[in-house]
C-alpha cells in the first residue's frame, strides 16, 4: 500500500493494482484527489488497473466527478481499467445520472435502496 493523497479526511491509496479511495469526497477535496490520482495514472507502468471508491462513504457528485476524469485519462494513456468499484451509496447515484453504461460495476448491486 501507498499512500498517494491524503486530506480532511479523504485518503487515496494504491493498493497492488488498485487507485482506492476513502473518506467523504465533496468539492473541497475533489480537485486535489483527482490531481493526486491524475499524477499517479500519467506516471505508474501498470497497464491494468482497477479504481475502487469503496470505501467512499456517501454519495457525491464530486466523487464521480473524479472517477470520470481518472477514466478520461487512462483511455488516453491506454491503460486498462478491467474494474471499477463503487460504494453501495454512490452505485446508487451512478445509476441516477444513467452512469451504469459507461462503468462496469464489479461489486453486486445492494438491496433495495
Amino acid at each position: 500500500m501507498t499512500e498517494l493523497f491524503s486530506h480532511q479526511g479523504v485518503a487515496l491509496e494504491q493498493r497492488g493494482n488498485t487507485l482506492w479511495v476513502s473518506g467523504g469526497v465533496d468539492a473541497t477535496t475533489a480537485a486535489a484527489l483527482a490531481a493526486a490520482g491524475s499524477q499517479w495514472l500519467v506516471s505508474t507502468s501498470i497497464r491494468e488497473l482497477r479504481i475502487s471508491f469503496e470505501g467512499v462513504d456517501k454519495a457525491s457528485s464530486a466523487a464521480l466527478s473524479v472517477l470520470l476524469e481518472w477514466l478520461r485519462i487512462s483511455r488516453q494513456y491506454s491503460l486498462d481499467v478491467v474494474a471499477v468499484e463503487l460504494s453501495a451509496p454512490l452505485r446508487r447515484l451512478a445509476n441516477l445520472a444513467e452512469l451504469e453504461t459507461l462503468l462496469a460495476f464489479s461489486a453486486p448491486p445492494s438491496g433495495p435502496g
